[in-house]
């Protein structure tokens, strides 16, 4: 359920009570994908690398400017009213770029093997190989240079 669904769920119900959110079971790690065929061309690489950069410099803006951010997006385009644009805003949480490393690889192989746990997958799957060490370690930087650049 969308933060802003949960928002205006709870405002119509307000005796509503939340069992569980996913939030109280794993970090909530969200990742860009490429084809290892757009990875091989500079061009393209090139291109997702400054994608990648100008999401952490508008993550950074949002942060910087909030009251501007939920009157152009929840209040003029979501067509909320500001009260309910805050709330939803507050409720969803902030995005943090982060390195990807061992600590996060490690939390997507635990959900994993939740999800196998609790039978969503067959069987045990293994997740070290969507982690390609060279993409990475370029991204990192990228995504270093641009929070410095903020």
């Amino acid at each position: 359920m969308s933060e802003e669904t949960r928002v205006r769920y709870l405002k119509d119900h307000p005796d509503a009570v939340e069992l569980i959110n996913g939030r109280s079971v794993t970090p909530g790690y969200g990742f860009r994908l490429a084809t290892k065929d757009a990875l091989k061309d500079p061009a393209k690489r090139a291109a997702l690398q400054d994608f990648v950069s100008r999401q952490v410099r508008a993550n950074a803006w949002v942060k910087a400017h909030t009251a501007e951010w939920i009157d152009a997006y929840y209040v003029k385009e979501r067509k909320q009213d500001a009260a309910t644009g805050k709330v939803v805003f507050e409720g969803s949480g902030s995005t943090t770029y982060v390195p990807v490393d061992g600590e996060v690889r490690d939390a997507q192989q635990r959900q994993a093997d939740l999800f196998t746990k609790n039978g969503q997958f067959p069987a045990k799957v293994d997740l070290s190989p969507q982690f390609d060490q060279a993409v990475l370690s370029e991204f990192n930087a990228a995504v270093a240079a641009a929070q410095k650049g903020q």
